[in-house]
């Protein structure tokens, strides 16, 4: 099959990892793989194999027309040389709203956030009114895929969009690739054992809660905080306020953050929202024991596989999670890693292709 995907940029994201995941397994199943960005930003090497085009996103007067009659015959250029999509996958919301019209080739529009916390924040009143609409005129009338069950029902009950069809299809993931990765040699700034955050370093992470309820548990392991973002310095500020500076340690954005996740005692995910927790699946894939909030949307999806005890109900009670820090330090539960078999990148490449396939759409 010929297969397009759409998305913003190629970054560093979760949502820009999903994709060239996908198109990885595409590839390898001898599926032929397009990318074409919206915006002309490529932070990360893709796989040779892929296509790669840019629609140069142009910020004119009724800016979103302009680009959907520009992607238009950007589209229409690439398929009379290479040849006709069989479907498109679309991600994320600017892709989506340039796209929202396209329907010479099936779309699918992933919807990787829980929209009522990712998209609406914090905004009040007609802001929020206007941020609402605004996702419903995009993705009304869309066929739609979620990321997680949670994501699904977030969109259908709190943001009230109304798609033309939805599914379910979750985060896809390379388990051998992350095997091999995990046992490459590693170096840390202490000795003894560790738990492991791992994520951006952004006020909907929590990391802060995480630090705070660290302190309290009084556990001897050490604390390993894995990336980066606008809140570092503020954390690093609150660990040295608590007294546990010297048991925190920030090792900023890693290449290959596996090899600290599989020698981890557990890993911890804090976060107020998700749009599925992509780091959950990834350790215990490594057998290694999670922690995480009962948060929007995702985790307990991925938990059902593991065991429930591991979410702390009481999300940001400070104690709450210390004294599930405590327990897991000493009788973490052990990870039977085939039940993470669910989430491989064949399977969900092939819910994909077998979406294509039902569809109604699949009648052009």
């Amino acid at each position: 099959m010929n297969i397009c995907m759409v998305i913003d940029s190629i970054g560093v994201g979760g949502a820009e990892r999903v994709a060239l995941t996908l198109a990885d397994t595409f590839l390898n199943n001898g599926h032929t793989i397009v990318f074409v960005t919206i915006d002309n930003i490529k932070q990360i090497d893709i796989d040779k194999r892929i296509s790669l085009f840019s629609l140069s996103f142009e910020n004119k007067f009724n800016k979103y027309a302009f680009n959907r009659k520009k992607m238009n015959l950007l589209l229409n250029d690439i398929q009379e040389k290479n040849g006709a999509f069989d479907f498109i996958l679309v991600h994320l919301y600017k892709a989506s709203r340039v796209m929202q019209y396209y329907d010479r080739v099936p779309c699918f529009h992933i919807i990787h956030s829980t929209q009522s916390k990712s998209a609406l924040k914090e905004k009040r009143g007609f802001k929020r009114w206007l941020s609402k609409r605004k996702i419903q005129h995009v993705y009304n009338n869309l066929d739609l895929v979620c990321v997680s069950k949670g994501v699904q029902t977030d969109l259908l009950d709190n943001m009230h969009v109304k798609p033309k069809s939805i599914s379910v299809i979750y985060n896809p993931f390379n388990i051998n690739k992350i095997i091999n990765k995990s046992i490459q040699k590693y170096d840390l700034p202490f000795i003894g054992k560790y738990i492991v955050f791992v994520g951006r370093l952004v006020k909907e992470k929590r990391v802060d809660y995480l630090i705070k309820a660290f302190s309290k548990s009084s556990i001897s392991h050490k604390l390993l905080i894995l990336g980066d973002g606008g809140e570092r310095e503020k954390l690093i500020n609150l660990a040295k306020e608590l007294r546990v500076d010297k048991d925190v340690f920030f090792l900023g954005t890693v290449s290959n953050p596996y090899k600290y996740i599989k020698n981890a005692e557990f890993l911890v995910l804090c976060s107020h929202h998700e749009g599925f927790g992509n780091v959950l699946v990834e350790a215990l894939v490594l057998q290694t024991p999670v922690i995480s909030t009962n948060c929007p949307s995702g985790p307990a999806e991925i938990l059902e596989h593991y065991t429930l005890d591991a979410l702390v109900k009481d999300n940001f009670d400070n104690d709450a999670l210390a004294n599930k820090i405590r327990q897991w330090s000493t009788e973490a539960r052990p990870v039977n890693s085939e039940c993470m078999e669910l989430f491989s990148d064949i399977n969900i490449a092939q819910q994909y292709i077998q979406l294509y396939k039902n569809s109604t759409c699949n009648k052009f």
